[in-house]
């Protein structure tokens, strides 16, 4: 875990030795607070530009990234960041914490503002932490940043209400900004998300002396360098549950069965070895399984030749991304939704963007949202029902809707249909598939 009384010691002590505030920025944040008091304001934005300049969230090696342009891109906004704040605030019937809200509540405030800087996580989240402080934790390039910020904010939460010692870390930092300021502490200072990024600085600081030790010890051999296309993938949060969890605990966490094999898989796995029908197949699987396949969705009118064989459905996704995908498409992908998505598709070069399955609607389809995500950059869309991990199953007209949303925008996109649980269901009738409402389908599904 990257919360620990260790890595905030070690955050605090990164901080305290570059030429940042030793205060831990709590003069800041009277400023942040005061000028956000009237309201965002125009005034209130011509501030916040030229504290994102000192936090350095504009730089960038493009031409035309100017103070001036992002003004613009901002004031332009500006009454779309109003509402959503005002919503925001309404919902926390106080100052907005990472107690109050969720990730459903802000997301779309954090995406209105990455994209005005290509989706920036940089940028978004040092512009919300001087919209929320409670709420955003900022990352950098240098300390924090990681794939994509909803998977990151969300996996942070879950460790938060995990972190045994956030007690001694909140009373650690307090100590440490009334050792260095000449003021009281801010009565609205934020602690947790403050606590969060010296945390995860103190683990990135602590990884690289351990990598730079090593090489002294062999400095003959070159630091192996992660690919970028890697850079910031870790292990999901459910994998670092579950290797926390004790011996002999329920894991409600990997969709394993525990069930006994059946007995006629075992009988015919038996059966081929025993004919010694195990050598190399054709590399898109057995004809006979893909024909088998091929008969299963009727409508589409599939050869053998359509179908591909692959070992688990990770692999399908990664071969269609990779296929489909060039630097820069959007793939859009639901939230929530299976955690592999936004990995796979950073792998490939793509740009990861959400559309809400909210949870106060019972994860339904939220039509008017996904419309607002689709764009000319849409190249791929992903559509798992039944839903992993809701288990959600999305209606006919669900379905209908999406593949118009689609076809109405002009995108030209692919989608995805993930149905690796439409197997799974308990009433009549199997769940539908948008392959049978939208042509640009490939259908990913398994045993």
């Amino acid at each position: 875990m990257k919360l620990s009384i260790d890595n905030l010691k070690l955050g605090i002590k990164w901080w305290q030795e570059r030429e940042w505030p030793k205060d831990l920025l709590n003069h800041e944040y009277y400023s942040i607070y005061e000028d956000r008091a009237g309201g965002l304001t125009e005034q209130w934005l011509k501030l916040t530009i030229e504290r994102l300049v000192r936090w350095k969230a504009l730089r960038s090696s493009r031409p035309g990234n100017t103070k001036g342009k992002f003004y613009g891109l901002i004031k332009n906004q500006l009454s779309n960041i109003r509402t959503e704040y005002q919503r925001i605030i309404d919902i926390s019937k106080d100052e907005p914490s990472i107690g109050s809200v969720g990730w459903q509540d802000i997301s779309n405030l954090y995406e209105m503002m990455a994209e005005m800087k290509d989706g920036s996580t940089v940028f978004a989240s040092k512009l919300g932490h001087f919209i929320f402080p409670k709420i955003f934790i900022v990352m950098d390039n240098v300390g924090t940043q990681v794939i994509t910020y909803d998977y990151y904010w969300l996996g942070m939460m879950r460790e938060w209400s995990l972190f045994a010692d956030k007690d001694a870390a909140l009373d650690l930092l307090k100590f440490e900004i009334e050792k260095h300021s000449g003021e009281v502490i801010h009565p609205l200072y934020p602690f947790e998300t403050k606590t969060i990024e010296l945390c995860h600085i103190g683990d990135k600081w602590k990884r690289k002396r351990q990598l730079a030790s090593a090489g002294n010890e062999h400095s003959s051999l070159k630091e192996f360098q992660t690919p970028a296309f890697l850079r910031g993938i870790e292990k999901s949060m459910i994998r670092k549950m579950s290797d926390r969890a004790k011996p002999g605990s329920i894991s409600l966490g990997l969709g394993e069965p525990d069930l006994p094999t059946p007995e006629v898989i075992s009988r015919e796995a038996i059966r081929v070895i025993q004919e010694e029908q195990n050598g190399y197949t054709l590399q898109a699987g057995l004809a006979a399984l893909r024909e088998r396949i091929a008969a299963d969705y009727p409508h589409l009118n599939l050869a053998a030749d359509q179908v591909v064989i692959t070992a688990g459905s990770q692999e399908a996704l990664y071969l269609i991304l990779r296929t489909l995908v060039e630097e820069g498409d959007e793939v859009l992908i639901p939230n929530p939704g299976f955690i592999a998505y936004p990995m796979i598709t950073q792998m490939v070069g793509g740009k990861a963007v959400t559309y809400r399955l909210p949870a106060n609607d019972d994860f339904s389809f939220d039509v008017d949202d996904f419309k607002r995500q689709l764009t000319p950059k849409t190249k791929v869309i992903i559509c798992i029902s039944p839903s992993n991990p809701t288990g959600r199953a999305l209606s006919k007209r669900d379905l209908s809707a999406m593949a118009d949303a689609v076809i109405t925008s002009g995108s030209n996109a692919f989608i995805i249909s993930d149905e690796i649980y439409r197997e799974l269901y308990y009433d009549s009738e199997r769940p539908a598939s948008i392959s049978e409402f939208y042509p640009r389908t490939i259908v990913v599904s398994g045993l």
